[in-house]
């Protein structure tokens, strides 16, 4: 039903998208719980999504539940997706923002993906290193005794490490 109205909100003199989506949720939508199942996510990581207004899901007047469109489901299966490739969640409605507004995301999503990267390269390294100081500790440990606390240490190996 939504692709059959696409393109004639011109001929109409209103925008039809929001009504289209409106009225083919008496069909079409569904709840929290077979949005999540069909996503393979939580309830709760819907309704996050919706709490940050990236999902925009109608209300059912007769009972008042939030009920999702296949507009929301996309939407929401592209935020999963870039949240794999490293995306944070102001990223992701940043390049919605692109997307709503009927303009190219992908320069936008070129120059995230650039600093997701660095920031990711700048991760890596520290980690590396953090590997070697624990590795060396466990080296320089294996031969050292056992000590009970005292009044000015907790535990020597820590303390005499860090110095």
């Amino acid at each position: 039903m939504i692709e059959s109205y696409q393109g004639k909100e011109q001929s109409f003199g209103v925008n039809l998208n929001l009504a289209i989506v409106r009225l083919s949720c008496e069909e079409g939508c569904v709840k929290v719980i077979e949005m999540a199942r069909r996503l393979g996510v939580t309830a709760d990581t819907v309704r996050f999504y919706t709490r940050i207004k990236i999902l925009k899901p109608g209300k059912n007047k007769t009972n008042g539940y939030r009920e999702y469109s296949e507009s929301d489901y996309n939407r929401l299966r592209f935020a999963l997706s870039a949240r794999q490739l490293g995306f944070s969640v102001e990223d992701i409605q940043e390049i919605l923002n692109h997307a709503d507004k009927k303009k190219s995301p992908c320069p936008t999503v070129r120059r995230l993906i650039e600093h997701r990267l660095n920031e990711t390269e700048q991760r890596f390294a520290e980690t590396q290193q953090l590997r070697e100081r624990m590795q060396q500790a466990a080296i320089e440990w294996s031969q050292k005794p056992d000590k009970v606390p005292t009044g000015d240490m907790i535990c020597h190996l820590i303390e005499e490490f860090a110095q």
